[in-house]
């Protein structure tokens, strides 16, 4: 059985051209015949309609990069997740990152070793074949150079007088590159190069070795360690409690010892040095008594508020000196009388100040052995200094070279020192006792 229609008309566009169909439809084994209209003059088509296949449109090239300001060295992250095909997918991404660096994917990483500009750019093909780009420029900046990383040991720990002892810096390291030079720098005026260096120190004293280390950036870096060599241990004769909770400084009279006490409005106690009973109580000229020295006649205070040093009768506790003579340094730490002079030590300076008793002028001046200098001492010959940290330091007056070193009693806070002609007095403010020590 055949159906047939009515003739439709049809206005259709076949290459662009309108044209104007008649159709006369009939269903026989799924087909159907179409007849031109003969009006018209137009071809007739039967069998089954062609049209032409749509347009394929191109994909979208999209990317990001982080981080945005990256520097050498470090890794970039490509992102081409935002691309799309609007009639299709997308089956390749392709990177051009660096002249001769190609990658494929939807994300990538890459590292750019030198600083500049680069063009980088996304490269997308859909299902047909079509393709579109999108180019971006990254700017790379210099990574800045990290120093190297000092690190050191040397054996044996606790090494003795004229012992070899050897250094080593093979720990050491540089985190982005490598290290080109060891230097070693003893302390004593001798210097070494190497990862592994040998030395022996012939006389006692704080040394602090420093290794420095370059890289091959010229960067450098430093560690020092302190190594103390001592002349001995150091013996307690006799103790007693201070006289006052905050003593700063001792003198040795001949027969008596002075002690310097800061708490309350300042007072200098003379002491029986045998069982540290006060015979006498003077107030301070100053505000704050820091140190004491004994010429053989008059005391000598140090007052660091009022920047003074003051010559005192220790009779009648009378200034002598008028109004006292300037300080010298900063921070005035310790004081003593030897040769004729006034002895004074700084802590900010790091100086121990030779000066004319008189005048209060500087005659001579030496570096302290130790960072916290809390006394100094006179022995006839040679000065001594405590240092709070380190220890007992005898030095020689005119090179300020270390002829004795002795580390503290333990727990001790050193800050005063005297010598009595044979035994040395220390004043320890955290034990509130005052130690007569021998070695």
């Amino acid at each position: 059985m055949v159906l047939r229609s009515r003739p439709v008309r049809l206005a259709i566009s076949l290459m662009d051209r309108p044209c104007l169909w008649s159709c006369r439809m009939f269903i026989h084994s799924s087909n159907f015949t179409m007849g031109a209209d003969p009006s018209l003059n137009e071809m007739t088509h039967c069998g089954g309609l062609s049209l032409p296949p749509p347009v394929n449109k191109r994909p979208v090239a999209s990317f990001t990069f982080s981080p945005e300001s990256p520097k050498t060295g470090e890794r970039v992250t490509f992102d081409a997740s935002a691309s799309y095909d609007p009639d299709g997918e997308i089956t390749l991404y392709h990177w051009e990152l660096e002249k001769g660096s190609i990658r494929t994917g939807v994300r990538v990483t890459y590292i750019f070793r030198k600083a500049g500009s680069y063009p980088v750019t996304l490269t997308v093909e859909d299902d047909q074949g079509a393709r579109s780009s999108e180019t971006k420029t990254v700017t790379v900046a210099e990574t800045p150079n990290k120093p190297p990383i000092p690190l050191f040991t040397f054996t044996p720990q606790d090494p003795e007088l004229g012992e070899q002892i050897t250094f080593d810096a093979s720990a050491s390291y540089d985190p982005d590159g490598s290290i080109v030079s060891y230097e070693w720098d003893f302390g004593d005026g001798t210097t070494a190069r190497g990862v592994t260096a040998t030395h022996k120190f012939d006389n006692p004293g704080n040394y602090l070795v420093t290794l420095t280390v370059t890289d091959d950036e010229g960067a450098s870096a430093s560690q020092t360690i302190p190594i103390f060599l001592t002349s001995g241990e150091v013996r307690v004769v006799l103790d007693f409690p201070s006289p006052g909770p905050e003593p700063r400084g001792l003198a040795w009279s001949g027969r008596h010892l002075w002690c310097a006490d800061m708490s309350g409005e300042g007072s200098l106690y003379k002491i029986n040095p045998s069982n540290g009973n006060v015979v006498e109580r003077l107030s301070s000229p100053g505000i704050y008594p820091l140190g004491l020295a004994w010429d053989g006649r008059y005391l000598w205070n140090i007052d660091p508020v009022e920047v003074k040093i003051f010559q005192i009768d220790p009779t009648s506790g009378r200034v002598v000196n008028d109004e006292g003579i300037d300080i010298p340094g900063p921070d005035p730490t310790g004081l003593a009388w030897g040769n004729s002079h006034l002895w004074v030590a700084d802590g900010e300076t790091l100086k121990i100040y030779k000066l004319d008793p008189s005048t209060g002028r500087i005659v001579d001046s030496l570096s302290t052995p130790g960072e916290f200098p809390k006394g100094l001492a006179w022995d006839g010959s040679h000065l001594w200094l405590v240092d709070m940290v380190s220890g007992l330091y005898r030095i020689e007056p005119k090179t300020g070279k270390i002829v004795a070193f002795y580390e503290l009693l333990p727990g001790a806070r050193a800050e005063g020192l005297a010598w009595d002609g044979s035994h040395l007095w220390l004043a320890d403010s955290e034990q509130d006792k005052i130690y007569k020590i021998s070695f």
